[in-house]
């Protein structure tokens, strides 16, 4: 199986510009725990997860240490931290590394991807636009449908009946499948 036949493609995006507070209602609307951000010109520029939006200064969740590990943190990542906790507009807080797919690649490949990264998600990009994201709970939808084949075709198989072009004959005790050849 691929991407493709997995995705979910009607995606809901934000805008680098959407303020903080739009973009967590929609993921509360949608119940979903991310969001592709696109451009104007609907390439994928960051992604806005929950896990962008825990160190918050609003729900007094931002990192606080003591001065002494302050003084000893790197500026650039102290102004990074207060950034996400303070800022106003998506791209103030999301990720802006991006992992992604095509349509075409194997779910084997996006499962890697996902163990690989610890991410949840991978947008499915062809063009340089955003076509689908996958997720692990799409993954799992899969596998249930293959079960649910798997024990349909078993259970077809112990009744006698045939689930595909062979059709069983009875002569006697025995059951023998006519195949086409």
């Amino acid at each position: 199986m691929k991407a493709m036949d997995v995705m979910v493609r009607d995606v809901v995006t934000v805008k680098p510009e959407t303020d903080v507070a739009s973009a967590i209602k929609l993921l509360i609307e949608h119940d979903i725990s991310a969001l592709p951000v696109v451009d104007d010109g609907g390439m994928v520029v960051g992604m806005l997860s929950e896990a962008d939006l825990v160190r918050r200064a609003e729900i007094g969740t931002d990192k606080q240490r003591p001065w002494w590990l302050e003084a000893l943190t790197p500026g650039s990542m102290l102004a990074e931290e207060f950034a996400k906790a303070h800022g106003l507009r998506v791209r103030e807080v999301m990720s802006p590394h991006v992992v992604s797919a095509s349509e075409e690649t194997p779910l084997a490949e996006i499962a890697t991807l996902l163990e690989k990264h610890r991410i949840k998600r991978v947008p499915i990009i062809e063009d340089g636009k955003l076509v689908g994201i996958v997720s692990r709970s799409n993954l799992v939808q899969a596998l249930a449908r293959r079960c649910r084949r798997s024990r349909r075709r078993r259970r077809i198989a112990r009744s006698g009946r045939s689930c595909c072009r062979a059709s069983p004959i009875r002569t006697g005790p025995t059951l023998v499948r006519a195949t086409s050849s």
